[in-house]
């Protein structure tokens, strides 16, 4: 009988890396202050956990990472242009996490269902009558 550890590896990771991320974000967010900076560092832990979850392959953390990441700069953004006082309510924050969540999933959805490889990994050979054929 043949015990397969994938899922429940997949499942650590992915976890821990969240993990990580939280405990990052919660640390370096007691030695700041002001809303505009905590943003800012918001986005600094996302982007360190997202690039750790890339290298562990952590596929769905860092889907979920990106995606708040997304929510996250175009929150700031947001807030740069027009003010804290301006932006902040319950409708613009979940409008601007809903288009980022939907983004990065429709992103990811793309991304694993289209089956064309890129030109950089095909490969060109020529038959024996001199035409090029793209072999994949």
């Amino acid at each position: 009988m043949r015990t397969d550890y994938g899922f429940a590896r997949s499942l650590t990771t992915n976890v821990a890396v969240l993990a990580a991320f939280w405990v990052l974000l919660f640390s370096v967010s007691k030695l700041v202050d002001g809303q505009m900076m905590s943003e800012v560092v918001q986005a600094g832990a996302l982007v360190v956990a997202g690039l750790a979850a890339v290298k562990l392959r952590a596929r769905v953390a860092a889907l979920f990472l990106v995606a708040m990441l997304a929510f996250t700069l175009a929150e700031l953004t947001a807030h740069a242009i027009w003010s804290v006082r301006v932006v902040a309510g319950r409708e613009t924050h979940l409008t601007v996490m809903a288009a980022s969540l939907l983004g990065v999933a429709f992103g990811a959805l793309l991304t694993r269902f289209s089956s064309r490889k890129p030109a950089s990994e095909r490969h060109v050979e020529v038959s024996s009558d001199g035409q090029p054929m793209i072999v994949t």
